[in-house]
C-alpha cells in the first residue's frame, strides 16, 4: 500500500493480543423476546447450526470470509435507532456470534494470527458503527466496547490501517484477511479517517488497492457488500 499513515511492511504478522472474555451461560441465552428479534434485526441466533456453517466455511474460497459473513451482515444491519432496554441484547447477541466465529474457525483449522486479526477488525467495525449511533454513544456499549471485551484494546480506528499496511506487504499469504477488510471498508468503517478532510478520498485509494490486489490473487473478487 502506499499511503503514507500507514506503517511500514513488517517481515511477520503483527501479534494480536487476545484476551478471554469471562461470561457466563446465562450471557449466552439471553431472552428476547419475538417482536424485539424483529427490531434487532440481526441474524445471529437463526441462521444454518453449526455443523452445517462448518461445512461451508472449510469449502469456501476464503473461509474467513465464510465465517465473518453473519457479523458482516450484523454491521450492514447495525439499527440506527434502538431502544434502551434492547442495546445489552444486541450486544449479546454479537458476543454470542464473536464466540461462535472462533469456534467454528478454530474447527476448521484456520491459521490463529488470520482469526484473531479479523476478529479484531471485525469488533472495531462494530464498535464504530454503534458509536455513530446515538443508543451506542452511551450505556452498555460505550463502557464496555466488543475490542475491549475481545482484545483489550480501544485504539482499532488506528491499528485496523496498521494490520493493511503490515499484510499487504505479503498479499498471496495474507489476501484472505485482507479481503474481510476489503468488506469492512464497503459497509462504511472509516477508522481515523472519519476525522481527516481528505478522509473519504484517501479510503478509496485503500480500497481500489485491496480491490486491485484482491483481483490478481483470485478472479473475480466477490463483489463488496455494501451499506
Amino acid at each position: 500500500m502506499t499511503d503514507s499513515t500507514l506503517t511500514p511492511p513488517a517481515a511477520d504478522m503483527m501479534s494480536f493480543l487476545s484476551t478471554t472474555p469471562e461470561h457466563k451461560d446465562s450471557e449466552y441465552e439471553t431472552p428476547v423476546h419475538t417482536s424485539q428479534r424483529t427490531e434487532l434485526n440481526v441474524i445471529v441466533e437463526d441462521g444454518p447450526d453449526s455443523k452445517l456453517r462448518l461445512a461451508e466455511i472449510s469449502a469456501a474460497a476464503n473461509p474467513l470470509l465464510a465465517a465473518a459473513r453473519p457479523l458482516l451482515c450484523a454491521l450492514a444491519a447495525m439499527p440506527a435507532k434502538l431502544d434502551a432496554a434492547l442495546v445489552e441484547p444486541y450486544r449479546n447477541l454479537l458476543v454470542r456470534e464473536m464466540h461462535l466465529y472462533q469456534t467454528l474457525c478454530d474447527q476448521a483449522n484456520l491459521r490463529r494470527e488470520h482469526v484473531l486479526a479479523v476478529r479484531y477488525c471485525l469488533c472495531t467495525a462494530l464498535d464504530e458503527a454503534a458509536n455513530n449511533t446515538t443508543w451506542g454513544r452511551r450505556g452498555v456499549w460505550a463502557g464496555k466496547s466488543l475490542l475491549v471485551t475481545f482484545h483489550g484494546e480501544s485504539e482499532g480506528g488506528i491499528k485496523l490501517f496498521q494490520i493493511i499496511g503490515r499484510l499487504a506487504a505479503s498479499f498471496q499469504e495474507h489476501g484472505n484477511v485482507l479481503e474481510v477488510i476489503y468488506h469492512l471498508l464497503g459497509l462504511g468503517f472509516e477508522g481515523r479517517y472519519s476525522v481527516q478532510p481528505d478522509g473519504r478520498k484517501q479510503l478509496d485509494n485503500i480500497r481500489q488497492q485491496l480491490l486491485t490486489q484482491l483481483s490478481q490473487r483470485r478472479d473475480p473478487v466477490m463483489p463488496a457488500l455494501s451499506a
